[in-house]
């Protein structure tokens, strides 16, 4: 059972990666596209708001890796120095603070994708929803990770080592 909900994990990481790689490709090219239109005097108006989109979309996806692979900084000098019991408290009000947070970006991201639904974006015909619609399952990645490392580390007592982040 582990060894499968290992492979469905590495699987979603290269999904998520590989999306992530296609996004900033298109981004790339979104961003030329406007700055070679404004060098002939011909810009397009839906450049500069559709590379928004896209910045945001990586945002998300980025953070999704990075929550996944415990990329993000991390700083644990005086954590590290606790005692295990002390450790384990600090450890265990950390992932349900972190796992909270997911939780509101999720049920936020919810909410704002309903609100902004049926508003038009200026410059492209879409719903500005699309802006909104990664928070849900980056809060849900970032809830769901902080739960499954409060079981890891904070019940089992298994604390984090430094690692580089590999895909």
């Amino acid at each position: 059972m582990s060894r499968l909900l290992a492979s469905i994990g590495r699987a979603v990481d290269l999904a998520v990666a590989g999306l992530s790689g296609l996004g900033l490709v298109m981004l790339l090219g979104v961003v030329a596209l406007g700055i070679l239109g404004r060098a002939v005097g011909a810009p397009f108006a839906w450049t500069e708001e559709l590379s928004g989109y896209l910045m945001v979309w990586l945002a998300c996806l980025g953070t999704i890796l990075a929550t996944r692979n415990h990329a993000h900084i991390r700083i644990r000098v005086l954590i590290d120095l606790l005692p295990v019991n002390a450790w384990r408290v600090s450890e265990t009000a950390t992932q349900l603070l972190v796992a909270l947070v997911g939780l509101v970006l999720a049920v936020k991201g919810i909410d704002l994708v309903a609100k902004n639904s049926d508003i038009e974006a200026v410059a492209m015909p879409i719903a500005t929803a699309w802006m909104y619609l990664p928070l849900v399952p980056t809060g849900v990645v970032i809830a769901g990770q902080a739960t499954v490392d409060l079981v890891v580390r904070a019940v089992a007592g298994r604390r984090e080592t430094g690692k580089d982040f590999v895909l």
